[in-house]
């Protein structure tokens, strides 16, 4: 996906990457709220471990662990490529993950156009809520 050979991915590579797999839905503002979401150390631009947190499942631990410490991780070329139909999912993860994080921010921008939504209001509904 780095096509540049960095260190780090940022959004104008997600989206170059989307769109060189098909994915052309998207703009660079779009592939940013996954950097924001994913980038723990605020560079605006995601690191190996950070990408990797895209790309694995948040409750398979066990993946995550052989994934990320028993796989040496390596640098590659930037002229090498992963193969064609492991773009193409890749791509397609990416594509639900950027469904999942438009829908979150229009749920968003939908409670706080309520009139009757404060903050105060929602952790009040939350505790009464609690067992």
């Amino acid at each position: 996906m780095n096509r540049a050979g960095t260190k780090h991915i940022n959004c104008v590579e997600i989206n170059n990457f989307l769109r060189e797999n098909g994915v052309t839905q998207f703009c660079d503002k779009d592939c940013q709220l996954i950097v924001s979401y994913f980038d723990s150390d605020k560079d605006n631009a995601l690191s190996y471990k950070e990408s990797m947190e895209v790309m694995l499942p948040c409750d398979d631990l066990h993946l995550r662990s052989e994934v990320t410490q028993q796989r040496c991780s390596r640098d590659c070329p930037s002229t090498q490529m992963l193969s064609c139909a492991v773009e193409r999912e890749l791509a397609f993860l990416i594509e639900k993950e950027l469904d999942y994080h438009q829908q979150i921010e229009a749920m968003k921008r939908d409670l706080i156009s309520r009139y009757d939504w404060t903050p105060a209001n929602a952790f009040s509904s939350i505790a009464a809520a609690a067992p």
